[in-house]
């Protein structure tokens, strides 16, 4: 939504939003080829940050705040989404905010959690991005092996 130069009218950011995804989809799914073929096993679930629900597609909404901010986080994360629910990967949704305390949850013994702990020093405020994902991978791998239980 942010750019450099005269602004652009609603159809004419339409347009080019439509571009960058179509662009994104491609470069992504790129990429989880690369990945899909450097792995030995076959990836079968990802573990992405969600999105309000209900989140505007229009742009004449989207300019506005407090969408403005999200817009375009919501964007890669729902490409990904559909990049990967199309090579038949399940898709889980997290919530930053509460990942690593529903990871915490999930473990036996909390306390030997690195999630939401700052003695391991893992967390200083506001958690890393590699430890948020960490914690989600851990979310969506308890999920998929409940899943699997009989």
């Amino acid at each position: 939504m942010h750019s450099s130069g005269e602004p652009l009218d609603d159809d004419g950011l339409a347009a080019l939003v439509a571009s960058v995804r179509t662009s994104i989809a491609r470069m992504t799914a790129d990429s989880l080829n690369e990945l899909v073929t450097a792995l030995p096993e076959p990836i079968t679930s990802l573990a992405v940050r969600g999105w309000p629900l209900g989140f505007p597609e229009d742009i004449a909404t989207q300019r506005r705040p407090p969408y403005e901010s999200r817009a375009d986080s919501v964007v890669y994360c729902q490409v990904l989404s559909e990049v990967a629910a199309e090579r038949g990967w399940s898709i889980h949704t997290y919530d930053a905010k509460t990942v690593e305390s529903d990871a915490a949850a999930m473990v036996e013994r909390p306390s030997d959690c690195a999630c939401g702990n700052n003695r391991h020093g893992l967390t200083k405020g506001r958690p890393q991005p590699f430890h948020s994902c960490c914690c989600a991978s851990l979310s969506c791998y308890t999920v998929r092996v409940e899943a699997l239980a009989p």
